[in-house]
């Protein structure tokens, strides 16, 4: 009698289990879920604090040189430049005594013989050099005597002014020679004369008696 109600009470819990185990199943193939819809986007979020600087990287190698570029276009022509007269304009004379027999009265001795007047500044009509281009000249004369124990004087003048001179008082033949360096300006004049009316200048075709001078540059 208690092994058949052992048995019975041990098939309830077995009908049971099973009972339980069947509904589950059921349930795991019937009961799907249905997706609900998706939800709104969220709002944007608010911006990072800015981070510290990094480190300097490493310097990288060196590239390979580049090709040559195309060459540029041509530039605008320049404007014409200075006429060669402009950049050196010239002024020289050198000139010598000749006449014969005459008296050198007191002013500009006329020096006859031409050996060079580039710019026919000086005029052996006048004796006189007129300078055309302001600037710094160097002016020299060289005078010879012709007779022993007379005195000779040549003044370089410049506007009627004397400027430096020449002496000589000794000996037959004596020759003595003098320089200047002068600032000319436009229609300044120059010239050598005697410091008193003499005979006593030689005259000779070996130009003993000179009077030359050049521009040294314009200003």
């Amino acid at each position: 009698m208690l092994l058949n109600a052992k048995l019975f009470g041990l098939a309830v819990i077995l009908k049971l289990f099973y009972e339980t185990c069947a509904t589950a199943e059921t349930c795991s193939n019937c009961c799907t879920a249905i997706p609900g819809n998706p939800g709104n986007p969220g709002n944007t979020g608010n911006s990072g604090q800015k981070g510290e600087k990094g480190s300097d990287g490493i310097v990288g190698v060196q590239g390979q040189k580049g090709d040559a570029g195309v060459p540029g276009k041509l530039g605008p022509k320049g404007p014409p430049g200075p006429l060669r007269e402009e950049i050196q304009r010239k002024s020289a004379f050198t000139v010598a005594y000749t006449f014969a027999g005459s008296v050198q009265a007191v002013g500009p001795i006329k020096y006859d013989n031409i050996i060079t007047n580039v710019g026919d500044h000086y005029s052996a009509e006048t004796g006189v050099f007129l300078c055309q281009i302001p600037g710094t000249y160097v002016f020299s004369f060289t005078s010879q005597k012709n007779d022993q124990g007379v005195v000779l004087r040549t003044n370089l003048m410049k506007n009627d002014a004397i400027i430096i001179a020449g002496l000589g008082q000794s000996t037959e033949g004596e020759s003595f020679t003098n320089i200047a360096v002068l600032n000319l300006e436009q229609n300044d004049r120059v010239w050598t004369q005697p410091h008193v009316a003499t005979n006593n200048y030689l005259r000779s075709s070996f130009n003993y008696c000179t009077f030359s001078g050049f521009l040294l540059y314009a200003s």
